[in-house]
């Protein structure tokens, strides 16, 4: 077997110019392919959908979701400093509570919190920050922002790894 395996890789090398795989690899590993790696390329999906478009397209990958019951597990505090959201505002877990409540097919949510040494935060900080965050905008009234948070406990107890 090892000459069988030996005398393919021979086989290989020796046809290598006309070896698909092989001419893929050297572009992979040239010099001028490589200088493009650290290019920046900055693509606003604005530049290729309308924002109604891509509101239709969120609602219909969470309403695939919701059909096939893939669960959502937010990391808010780690989401929010690792990423683009400045604050609570523009975190799209707002989205997710204001389209289930107009009656959109969203699937469940649940809180996490990630990396508690390196985001010192914990579960019942995660949420508090939602809470707050619920209630600081004016989105939800309290006893709103009690059943959303209900909710979500739920789910977690529901869909927890045992």
């Amino acid at each position: 077997m090892d000459w069988i395996i030996k005398k393919g890789f021979i086989e290989s090398l020796e046809n290598k110019e006309s070896n698909k795989a092989y001419q893929l690899f050297k572009k992979y590993h040239s010099a001028d392919y490589r200088k493009n790696y650290d290019k920046i390329i900055c693509i606003s999906p604005f530049n290729i959908l309308t924002p109604k478009q891509v509101k239709t397209f969120q609602l219909t990958l969470l309403e695939f979701m919701a059909t096939n019951e893939i669960i959502i597990e937010s990391l808010p505090t780690s989401n929010i400093r690792i990423g683009f959201h400045k604050d609570f505002s523009t975190y799209h877990l707002k989205n997710w509570i204001k389209w289930n409540m107009e009656g959109h097919k969203i699937p469940p949510i649940v809180l996490g919190s990630d990396d508690t040494g390196i985001f010192a935060t914990n579960i019942y900080n995660e949420y508090a920050s939602v809470f707050c965050a619920l209630m600081t905008e004016e989105f939800l009234g309290l006893d709103e922002g009690m059943d959303v948070l209900k909710n979500i406990n739920k789910n977690s107890l529901l869909y927890k790894f045992s």
